[in-house]
């Protein structure tokens, strides 16, 4: 099955946070051995903010919500040679204005 690709643009200037996954054992005598824990250890999150019309704001918001924040789908990332990167939305909200509406998303990137 084909994943639904965003139709929407995040305003610049979002936040890519990378951390990761290790696992640390700690002796007793002030050492650490860290390795690399899982086969995809690197998942970035991103934290976006969308500005879009009123009247594009609904078909936003029903995009999200029926996603549910459990199924993936498509982000194009500006940054990265409009590369296309699977994401789940576990978070939003948004700020109505007079002509715009604002979201801010928080993406997870999944395998």
């Amino acid at each position: 099955m084909a994943l639904d690709i965003l139709p929407y643009c995040p305003k610049p200037g979002y936040t890519v946070k990378n951390e990761p996954r290790r696992k640390v054992n700690k002796f007793g005598d002030g050492y650490e051995q860290r390795m690399v824990d899982g086969l995809n250890p690197l998942l970035r999150k991103y934290s976006l903010t969308f500005k879009v019309q009123h009247k594009s704001a609904v078909d936003f918001d029903r995009f999200l919500r029926n996603k549910g924040g459990v199924t993936a789908f498509l982000f194009r990332e500006k940054a990265n040679d409009n590369q296309l990167i699977k994401v789940v939305c576990p978070e939003w909200s948004k700020t109505v204005g007079k002509t715009h509406t604002e979201f801010s998303c928080s993406f997870e990137e999944v395998v």
